[in-house]
């Protein structure tokens, strides 16, 4: 009986051997020996609706492959209900609601923009990278194609705007 009890212990110790071993190959690692823990002084990149919070001022805009002058020095206000857009004189020239779409490649966003009495819809593409915001968007209508690059061409109807963000 003590013969069996030893075998058995035997056994156990080489089948928890034998166990770690293949571990080891498969490149498991103890929870000792894992990455060090995330610092805390380092920040996670924001999820894009976050991220594009903030105010930018647009550094160019172009329409049909041409440059429109007067847009530059506005500032663009994003919040999570909404956008606003005031004139590089202070003066409030539109309200519009936006829609997110990181998913997509490129990443879509859809503005809903009163005027008057009546939404209008634009549709276009955006890339987001810190302090930098481009967005593209095609048609104003809500079935509009939606651009497919960060460009414009005479005849597309189509408008790029290039931000930067404003320090706070």
């Amino acid at each position: 009986m003590v013969q069996n009890r030893f075998h058995q212990r035997v056994a156990t110790a080489c089948a928890c051997a034998a166990l770690f071993w293949l571990l080891s190959l498969a490149g498991c690692q103890s929870r000792n020996s894992g990455p060090a823990p995330p610092n805390p002084k380092e920040e996670a990149p924001k999820e894009d609706p976050e991220a594009i919070q903030g105010t930018w001022v647009v550094v160019s805009a172009e329409e049909n492959g041409v440059p429109v002058s007067g847009a530059k020095g506005e500032r663009h206000t994003f919040t999570a209900e909404g956008l606003t857009c005031v004139s590089e004189k202070g003066e409030e020239m539109t309200k519009a609601t936006y829609k997110l779409d990181p998913a997509k490649s490129p990443k879509e966003i859809t503005m809903c923009i009163r005027v008057g009495p009546l939404d209008t819809f634009a549709r276009g593409i955006y890339q987001l990278d810190k302090d930098a915001l481009k967005i593209c968007w095609g048609t104003v209508s809500a079935e509009g194609p939606v651009p497919k690059e960060f460009k414009t061409a005479v005849g597309s109807k189509s408008k790029l705007v290039v931000y930067k963000r404003e320090k706070p």
